[in-house]
């Protein structure tokens, strides 16, 4: 019994140091996987396996979450098995990496490099939610009064480190992230889970932790401030005006001033530290560290605790929670009312309109004065525009007259920021680019020198140049002029590639031959698909590299017949009797291909393989060999009207459905960002048009020529009026950067007077002279124009993210349809009714 005893011991200890190897390496791949597409997509192709095993959950959920971060073709790609699949291990799988899995099913909820939401995974996670939820959160979401004490005892008492609240929390941020973009059905699950008033009564709690508030505050924001259904039917018509709501409003406004504060004195030496527990949205922390504190010079507020640290993730609830909110609420909820308006709703439970305003002031000097010291720690070009239309949209309001006091200086730095673009970069990139920036130059020299060296070595990218053909046409497919974009059809330049299909195709003076070498090609091709189950995962890519190669080889054997036909032969109007005898020669090489045991039979089932890039070339073989209407690789495909193998359709008919499916979410998404640019630009022209007033207003009752001076010769003057207007530097094309906007004063600012924010008109003495007073009109209309004009260019940000979602056929649909057309080219009529039909075919 002892020895037996000792034996389980022995077992358990070297399982639990299996698992820790295994969490280790899952730790590793997800620090390769960290922004590399590649290792992304090989793991991404493996994520059906990873996800059936029950070891070191936890990791391997961090791993999948970095294969989706930032890469919008893997999020386009997620399988409803794969949800359901996560979902049976959040459901059954133990306490284990609960967590986890739901960040991981967050990441896959929207491309988050774009912040913009995928309708089809939204909803696949929501339909799995909805069966699972009763096994492991049925005690915690619900209307019922029992499950909203619970959930109110874990915000309130439970430690950081309590696994239930752990899952409170992750679970209410995944729905938030859901029911973003305006799902009504999503919005009605949700809306049946927390009522509005449980979550203003958290958001209320002043002494919650931040990172406990910011996943409910995500939930108030999309599941009932930013919907698609009616306001009246979800409730949030009451937030007009709502105590609680200017409550937490109120509370905001502390929080900035607060925050803005606690960062201005933050010593130098800890703003790199202070940047990352700043942006943390954490609990607890893994793997043993040790947490590093921030102590600011003294206690603040809603910002720092008992002993002065300042709290972790105040930025990053600012960023993602507060600045959106805000957004939402003045842009659509907001309505500024004099104190004679009478106000709806019950007079007891709302706000007065001059505390209203009285707030929303506060908000706005808040934020406006946290631009100067927040630039430091914002980590991309994104967080600068929410915070600056955040700005836009509260003060579009025209309800602040003498209310909002805020130094001309600042007012003017974010003038001048409004109107040229702030370069933001990570803290860790600026770092990398410091200390290995001239490896990167060289780098980027080698690879220019590579580039260089293979365009001359390929050759011109014609029929003439690589294979002697009488026609000037193009030989291989490029997506580009540069020769740099590979296209679904490419073959390799050179002469060495073209040595190689000598071997296998020796072209003669009156035909061509093949080699019956060739065949022992097809041979390997399928003898390696069918034994892809037994090979490791190096063996799997030498041998994946080996089946590219072997398909090129066989396309391009056809491919070089193609280049000596004709290719205006085909073409309406022309003697067909012409393309025939010019093709005599091309379908002779295709018949000898097709005549190896029938090879496109053989072939067929690799359009089934993992590795996309192998079926894509399966179906450009299939195109280069039925080209023509070839009827004996016509016949070849026979076969499917006898056994009624379906393999091919069902193939044909997923690739269909895939493209559909994302090029409709493509679609959606780019629907998304050309409405934000729109209100982007809406705001910004307002701004220039309201500021552009204010000179003008400025320059008919005050001294011009003083307006003038201050125009061409004082850039950062405090004497002149509230707007900052560019000067001939910024025409000239200059741009700054943001060192040079970082809040500090020049020496003639420190000699001067701090003047405020306000209506009220400076006196100066008025000219006399009427040629400077036409002048200083000139020069007023002139930054009149020049606002406009900056107001009228479109967003970078918005531009670039259009850009980077253009639409991959990862599905390859434009070759299965021409392989479709060409089966049944020159009227194959067994084809063409087997096609149109397929009665007995069931889907």
């Amino acid at each position: 019994e002892g020895q037996a005893s000792s034996e389980a011991d022995k077992m358990s200890t070297a399982m639990q140091h299996r698992e820790q190897i295994i969490a280790k390496c899952l730790q590793f791949l997800r620090f390769l996987a960290r922004k590399n597409s590649i290792v992304q997509k090989q793991l991404y192709d493996r994520m059906d396996d990873l996800l059936q095993h029950n070891v070191a959950i936890p990791e391997m959920a961090e791993v999948l979450t970095e294969v989706f971060t930032g890469n919008q073709e893997i999020c386009l790609k997620v399988k409803e098995q794969q949800v359901e699949a996560i979902f049976s291990l959040i459901a059954y799988g133990g306490t284990a990496g609960q967590t986890e899995l739901l960040g991981l099913l967050k990441a896959i909820a929207k491309v988050e490099e774009l912040d913009l939401p995928l309708k089809r995974n939204q909803a696949y996670i929501i339909k799995y939610f909805s069966i699972n939820r009763n096994v492991f959160c049925g005690d915690l979401l619900g209307l019922e009064e029992e499950k909203e004490r619970k959930r109110e005892e874990l915000l309130l008492n439970a430690e950081n480190s309590d696994p239930s609240l752990q899952l409170l929390l992750k679970l209410v941020d995944l729905l938030a992230s859901c029911s973003e973009g305006e799902n009504l059905f999503i919005e009605s699950v949700c809306q049946n889970i927390m009522s509005i008033n449980e979550l203003l009564k958290i958001l209320v709690t002043s002494d919650l932790d931040v990172r406990r508030k910011r996943p409910f505050l995500r939930y108030l924001l999309w599941v009932y401030m930013n919907v698609g259904g009616d306001k009246i039917q979800t409730g949030s018509n009451i937030l007009h005006h709502d105590w609680q709501m200017w409550s937490y409003l109120e509370h905001v406004s502390l929080l900035l001033e607060g925050v803005t504060r606690a960062l201005q004195d933050l010593p130098a030496d800890q703003v790199f530290e202070a940047k990352h527990r700043l942006t943390t949205q954490t609990l607890r922390l893994k793997h043993g560290r040790k947490a590093k504190t921030i102590t600011a010079a003294k206690s603040i507020p809603f910002v720092t605790d008992e002993n002065g640290e300042i709290a972790p993730g105040v930025l990053l609830y600012i960023m993602e929670g507060i600045l959106p909110t805000l957004k939402v609420f003045y842009s659509e909820y907001f309505v500024p009312l004099n104190k004679s308006d009478s106000m709806p709703g019950d007079s007891t439970t709302e706000v007065a309109p001059e505390k209203e305003i009285q707030v929303s002031a506060s908000i706005a000097k808040g934020l406006l004065y946290l631009v100067d010291v927040i630039i430091g720690y914002l980590s991309s070009q994104e967080q600068w525009e929410l915070l600056r239309t955040t700005i836009l949209t509260i003060l579009k309001h025209d309800c602040y007259e003498g209310i909002l006091d805020v130094d001309s200086r600042v007012w003017n730095r974010f003038n001048l920021r409004v109107s040229i673009e702030v370069k933001a970069q990570s803290e860790s990139l600026e770092h990398y680019k410091e200390d290995f920036g001239q490896e990167i130059k060289l780098n980027d020299e080698f690879n220019n020198f590579v580039r260089n060296f293979e365009l001359a070595y390929w050759g011109p990218n014609t029929a003439q140049q690589q294979v002697h053909s009488p026609y000037d046409i193009d030989y291989s497919e490029f997506e580009d002029a540069q020769l740099e974009v590979r296209g679904d059809e490419w073959l390799p330049l050179g002469p060495s590639f073209q040595q190689h299909i000598s071997f296998y195709a020796h072209r003669g003076q009156n035909t061509t031959k093949v080699s019956p070498a060739t065949k022992r090609i097809i041979d390997c091709l399928v003898s390696s698909y069918n034994r892809l189950a037994d090979l490791t995962e190096k063996e799997r890519q030498r041998q994946d590299s080996n089946d590219i190669r072997y398909l090129r080889l066989l396309r391009a054997m056809i491919h070089n017949e193609v280049m000596f036909v004709d290719p205006d032969a085909r073409e309406e109007g022309q003697d067909p009797v012409l393309f025939r005898r010019q093709s005599e020669r091309l379908q002779s090489v295709q018949n000898q291909v097709q005549s190896f045991e029938n090879t496109v039979k053989r072939l067929v089932s690799l359009l089934s393989h993992p590795n996309e890039i192998i079926s894509a070339e399966v179906l450009a073989f299939l195109a280069a060999i039925l080209y023509t209407g070839n009827r004996c690789v016509q016949d070849g495909f026979g076969y499917l009207l006898e056994t009624r193998e379906e393999k091919l359709f069902v193939n044909m008919q997923y690739r269909l459905h895939q493209a559909s499916t994302n090029d409709r979410e493509r679609r959606m998404l780019l629907s998304q960002l050309e409405s934000r640019a729109q209100a982007q630009k809406t705001l910004t022209a307002a701004h220039a048009t309201t500021m552009a007033s204010r000179v003008v207003e400025a320059t008919s009752d005050e001294n011009l020529l003083s307006l003038e001076a201050a125009g061409s010769e004082e850039q950062h003057s405090t004497l002149r009026p509230q707007v900052y207007s560019p000067t001939t530097k910024l025409l000239s094309g200059s741009t700054y950067e943001m060192d040079q906007l970082d809040g500090t004063e020049t020496k003639d600012e420190q000699d001067q007077k701090d003047t405020s924010f306000s209506t009220t008109k400076r006196k100066r003495p008025i000219s006399t002279n009427e040629e400077e007073l036409i002048a200083a009109i000139e020069l007023a209309e002139n930054k009149i124009k020049l606002q406009r004009l900056q107001a009228s260019k479109p967003s970078e940000t918005s531009s670039s993210k259009a850009s980077s979602l253009e639409f991959k056929d990862t599905s390859y649909i434009e070759l299965a349809l021409r392989v479709l057309g060409l089966m049944c080219d020159g009227q194959y009529r067994p084809m063409q009714n087997y096609l149109r039909v397929q009665g007995y075919v069931v889907y």
